[in-house]
Formats: C-alpha cells, sequence, structure tokens
C-alpha cells in the first residue's frame, strides 16, 4: 500500500473589528480551539499551510507547528504545490481544509500575509494542476472541510481524484465537532460512522450557546427587538439567522435551533466505508 501523507490548510484569515473585537475574538477561538490540528497528523509525511498567528493570546496550535514536517504559508500556490509534489512522491493524500467557505464552492487562502484574503474557487483550483485530471488524477484518498457551504466543492475534490468528501451544507456552525471526527477516524470508525458519531448532543448544545452569546454580543448587527429568542420559533430567530449568518439559507417553520444543524448537516460522498488504514 502506498504511504500516507496529511495536508492540512488552515487559514481563516479573520482580523479583529477594532469597533467589536470582542465579537471577532469569540468568533476566531471557536474556529481555532474547534480544530487540534497536531491530532490530524497521522502520515507518514504531515504538511501544515498556516500562518504562525493565533487566536487572541492564545498560542493553540504550536503542537502541530512541531509536530509538521513542512510548514508553509495557506496560500492556493502552496497548497497545489504541496499535493503535487507528495502525488509524485508516491503518497496517497487526506486533505483537511479549515478555512471559510462561500456558497458557490471556493474557500479561503492567504496572498501570503495574515489578513490579505483570496478566495480559491474550483475552476481556478483544477486549472491549477496543468494536466489531465480524467486519466491523471491526483492520489487524493479523502478530503474534509469544516468550512462552511464545503459540499459545494466536492466536485472539485472529485475531479481532483478524491475518493471520499465530508463537507457542509450550509454555514458550519459546529466546526468545534472535529475534534470528535479525528477521534473517531483515527479509532478506526468507518467514514459515515465517524460523522455520525461527531454530531453528538453536546457538540449541539455548545453550538446552542455560542450563537446565542454571538446574537447578544453582536445586537448592534442586526434587529434584535421583540419577543422570543434566536434559538426559538419566531421571527426573532429568522431575523439572527438571516442578517448575522445567511439571508438565504432560512427554512421557515423550523426553529432557530434546528436551522442552525438544518445547516450544519455534513454530507459524506463517495467511499463512505473508507477507514483510516484503507488504501485509496
Amino acid at each position: 500500500m502506498k504511504p500516507t501523507a496529511t495536508v492540512i490548510h488552515f487559514y481563516m484569515g479573520d482580523v479583529p473589528d477594532a469597533d467589536a473585537p470582542l465579537s471577532v475574538d469569540l468568533v476566531s477561538m471557536m474556529q481555532d480551539a474547534a480544530v487540534p490540528l497536531s491530532h490530524a497528523m497521522y502520515g507518514d509525511v504531515n504538511i501544515l499551510l498556516k500562518h504562525d498567528v493565533d487566536a487572541g493570546p492564545f498560542e493553540l496550535s504550536r503542537r502541530a507547528e512541531d509536530k509538521a514536517d513542512a510548514v508553509l504559508a495557506p496560500t492556493g500556490a502552496n497548497l497545489v504545490a504541496a499535493l503535487q509534489q507528495l502525488d509524485r512522491e508516491g503518497y496517497q493524500i487526506d486533505l483537511f481544509i479549515f478555512a471559510h467557505g462561500f456558497r458557490d464552492g471556493g474557500f479561503t487562502v492567504s496572498r501570503g500575509v495574515h489578513g490579505q484574503t483570496a478566495a480559491l474557487f474550483g475552476p481556478a483550483l483544477i486549472d491549477a494542476f496543468g494536466r489531465d485530471l480524467d486519466s491523471d488524477p491526483l492520489a487524493l484518498r479523502m478530503v474534509h472541510s469544516i468550512g462552511c457551504w464545503g459540499e459545494a466543492l466536492r466536485p472539485t475534490w472529485e475531479k481532483l481524484g478524491a475518493v471520499a468528501t465530508v463537507g457542509t451544507t450550509g454555514v458550519n456552525f459546529m466546526p468545534h465537532r472535529f475534534r470528535r471526527f479525528i477521534w473517531f477516524w483515527k479509532d478506526d470508525k468507518t467514514l459515515r460512522r465517524t460523522v455520525q458519531l461527531s454530531n453528538g448532543r453536546l457538540v449541539r448544545d455548545v453550538t446552542y450557546t455560542y450563537y446565542a452569546a454571538h446574537a447578544m454580543m453582536n445586537r448592534n448587527r442586526w434587529n434584535a427587538d421583540g419577543p422570543g429568542t434566536v434559538l426559538g420559533r419566531s421571527d426573532k430567530a429568522r431575523r439572527c439567522f438571516q442578517q448575522l449568518w445567511d439571508a438565504h439559507g432560512w427554512v421557515e417553520g423550523k426553529t432557530g435551533r434546528q436551522n442552525i444543524v438544518l445547516s450544519s448537516a455534513q454530507v459524506v460522498s463517495g467511499r463512505r466505508d473508507l477507514r483510516i488504514g484503507d488504501p485509496r
């Protein structure tokens, strides 16, 4: 069996807002604390694409930086180069994307400096490899993304050669479930079962608490007046979801809690029975 490489692309690119530093710090902490990057480094070779920037005063991923075989800036060019080199060297590759995602199928990459952000979309990513991927696909095994609308990039990953993908259908309010995902994945559960087990009640409860706190801290950014709660079935819950998070994603007749879960639903495509030790 081919040796395995893991590639981790981590780039949110958030820069604290002077007008709402606590709000942005809360979002950044939720993102960075959610992803124990070092736990995703189980390959024979592990490549980390990440700036030396962390949330607030905390150095949350130093262990990952120390464990990585190479640490690169999270640019699109570096991601493409890392995948190409590992493919040439005969590795099968598991790719983890920790980045903001977009409804039309893209994710954030750096222009080389933290805070100078670009979006890399599917067609540009495919063209960057400059090869006939139908006859010569990359040795991608699994691609897992915590980004919003990560499922929108599934056709791109499949075109590049991935045999299994995991992505979220809408805004991902539950990036912290990656902790459970990687634990069960490394415990040799199937990919489908791993995703199921990572969506536990505790994950949802933490999400609801964070969501309500974020809404309160950002009252000046949305119409927070009126009866009801942001987690219930009310016009207030709809306004919070649409004005702070996703203008088009609200499902009528559902509560705030239910819309959070529906938006954060993960789709497992391709080889759902894949295990961590299986060949591509």
